[in-house]
């Protein structure tokens, strides 16, 4: 091969190349992006549940207008539901709301979402607004029937309860 094939070769291999290697960062730097999404999103999954600042704000202003008596359920041994509990039952005192102390006698497994029960039928309208108020912040609020025997210690009248399901 002589230096006429050589020179005009060279200069397409060096284009060639170049363009390989552009394709190539390019893909690196996808792949990282896609790799950093995926960890800070497994690292948001541990993070235990929070109220905002915003959502503590409207939770005040849906809760303030009818303050009732509510009570918070987590599940037993389940130190990050019963954190939980205890932001939001401060909310609920923020907003006027009679609080009990959290029961942390649930034998209940669900997680991802709240139920709302009540000791007695009078506190419908009350159930009615706390669900409403947590479904305005985002908070994942089903209506399903608590297993028999899996809350245990004291329910008191007129007192709507939020039971708790584990993080997911």
């Amino acid at each position: 091969m002589d230096a006429q094939f050589w020179s005009t070769v060279l200069p397409w291999a060096t284009v060639v190349f170049s363009v390989l290697a552009l394709v190539a960062t390019g893909g690196s730097i996808i792949a990282r992006d896609k790799v950093a999404a995926q960890k800070n999103e497994e690292i948001r999954k541990l993070q235990p549940r929070t109220i905002t600042d915003k959502q503590r704000a409207a939770l005040i202003e849906k809760l303030k207008s009818h303050p009732s008596k509510v009570g918070l359920v987590t599940p037993l041994m389940d130190g990050e539901a019963r954190d939980y509990a205890e932001a939001l039952g401060t909310v609920f005192k923020e907003a006027g709301w009679e609080v009990t102390p959290v029961n942390g006698q649930s034998l209940n497994t669900f997680s991802g979402y709240v139920i709302l029960g009540a000791s007695d039928g009078r506190m419908g309208a009350a159930l009615d607004q706390i669900a409403a108020a947590l479904r305005s912040i985002g908070i994942d609020v089903r209506a399903e029937p608590v297993r028999e025997g899996s809350l245990g210690g004291q329910f008191l009248p007129d007192t709507g309860y939020i039971i708790i399901g584990r993080k997911p």
